[in-house]
């Protein structure tokens, strides 16, 4: 488990996460809103289709320090595997 006093660089979660991506170690990931009122902050969420993933806008809560790379941007985890 990583320190929460000194956690991760970029996502959060990548060091532990089954669906992490190289990009999960480069950029952290901005809150996404999604059309079915979910909001994550994943590069690779798993509870919404691709359809939402498509219409997703980047939350206007994200901070500052997250990128404004949208899920999408990259093949997910199970398309590569």
């Amino acid at each position: 488990m990583p320190s929460p006093v000194d956690p991760p660089s970029a996502c959060r979660f990548h060091t532990r996460c089954p669906w992490a991506t190289e990009i999960c170690s480069e950029e952290e990931p901005p809150l996404a809103e999604y059309s079915s009122g979910q909001a994550a902050a994943c590069h690779h969420p798993r509870n919404v289709d691709q359809g939402q993933i498509s219409r997703t806008e980047v939350a206007p809560d994200s901070p500052e320090s997250a990128s404004e790379r949208l899920p999408g941007a990259e093949p997910t985890a199970a398309a590569t595997r």
